[in-house]
């Protein structure tokens, strides 16, 4: 900047900074030279904007086997092959494939740490995945012998194998016991192989040889399978052979125990003795419950269940729906249906305990109408010589005597 005199020629000089390249000079965002040095007659004042851009450099890399790698420019991936600006910060991401491992990454073939890179040059980058590997640890057990093979070699304890590796485990029971558990990192052995996907430790345990036993939740109940040792067994335990089992059983609300067997034999007094594989099985049967009645005065009283009509004294299932049928003698009707005291609905009743039907029967009544005649009166009296009042009901099969009684003359 600076003050010429008009008509004076004048020279500007453009000077980028390190790692930048001049454009070209602007006024009011028009270009007005690409040269460095522009050279004008000054007729009038003038704003004049140097322009600059810093140097680019290509950044290329290529996916690598068994993973993949992002670059990132302020959080915006950056494609193979894009310019990047000097001293621009690239952050690097790379996704290992499962089991691999980044085992180095390289920029223009030489390898750097971290997880980002600054941009001074053309940049080629390159990662390298490997994959990972394991030590397989190991204890020979009590009782028995343990091998793990790679293949056909042997390994030794602690030595280490790659992610993916199969190993067979072989394990020789000592005599008078089998395998009890054969686990890795916890976890069961199937078919004595294994894949290895991680640090991994083998365990193998043998017992004396036992049989299974075995049982399931019955319906309408359960059952519980205690050991000598007063602790629970569970279904499809193995059992020592001469264990005594106790076998208690609960039977759900209104059940009752119908059969409890092992391998379909009666237990007796709760007991099982193990002599070889066992089932338990259990069943239970719904509670039954005595209905009793009895046939009432002036009709009488039947009781159904479905289309069996059932006596005073059987034994019902509970749950079970009985039909209540009150039946009156000519003259009567029902007083009062009910069962334990609870009068019955529509007839119908649900079995949950022992039950008491009782129905009672009374003579339909009728309404007693006295008209007063013109000229005298009458009276009504019943069996009893009760006179009777109009309105008053009147039992129906009632014997009335009639007295009439003229005025005077």
């Amino acid at each position: 900047s600076g003050t010429k005199k008009i008509d004076t020629p004048t020279t500007v000089t453009a000077t980028p900074n390190s790692y930048y390249n001049f454009v070209n000079w602007t006024e009011n965002d028009i270009v007005v030279s690409t040269e460095r040095d522009y050279t004008f007659t000054v007729i009038k004042a003038r704003q004049l904007v140097a322009n600059f851009t810093p140097y680019t450099y290509p950044v290329t890399f290529k996916q690598p086997d068994n993973g993949s790698i992002k670059l990132l420019k302020n959080s915006v991936e950056v494609k193979s092959g894009n310019l990047i600006e000097h001293g621009t910060v690239l952050q690097i991401s790379v996704t290992p494939n499962t089991g691999y491992q980044l085992s180095y990454l390289k920029s223009n073939g030489v390898q750097f740490s971290g997880n980002s890179i600054t941009i001074n040059d053309t940049t080629s980058i390159e990662a390298l995945l490997e994959l990972k590997s394991y030590p397989i640890s190991f204890q020979q057990p009590t009782n028995g012998s343990m091998k793990v093979f790679n293949g056909t070699a042997q390994l030794k304890n602690g030595e280490n194998v790659l992610h993916g590796t199969t190993l067979t485990i072989e394990v020789t029971p000592n005599e008078g016991f089998e395998i009890n558990q054969l686990t890795a990192n916890g976890i069961n052995i199937e078919n004595n192989s294994i894949t290895v996907s991680d640090n991994t430790t083998i365990n193998a345990s043998f017992k004396a040889k036992t049989f299974l036993i075995t049982f399931s939740k019955p319906e309408n109940g359960s059952i519980t399978v205690m050991k000598s040792s007063n602790s629970q067994a569970s279904n499809g335990e193995l059992i020592p052979f001469g264990t005594i089992l106790t076998v208690n059983s609960t039977p759900n609300t209104n059940y009752k125990l119908d059969k409890l067997k092992a391998n379909d034999i009666d237990v007796i007094n709760n007991v099982v003795q193990m002599s070889g594989p066992t089932t338990i099985t259990a069943s239970f049967v719904k509670n039954n419950y005595s209905i009793t009645f009895a046939q009432p005065d002036n009709g009488s009283l039947k009781v159904m269940n479905g289309a069996i009509q059932i006596k005073s004294g059987d034994l019902i299932p509970h749950g079970t729906l009985l039909t209540v049928e009150a039946i009156p003698n000519a003259g009567f009707e029902i007083n009062n249906l009910a069962t334990n005291g609870q009068n019955i609905t529509n007839n119908i009743i649900t079995v949950n305990g022992v039950t008491t039907i009782f129905a009672s029967f009374k003579s339909i009544s009728y309404s007693l109408s006295i008209a007063k005649p013109d000229n005298g009166a009458i009276q009504v009296f019943d069996q009893n010589n009760r006179e009777l009042l109009n309105g008053e009901n009147i039992n129906q099969g009632t014997n009335l005597k009639i007295k009439t009684i003229p005025m005077n003359g």
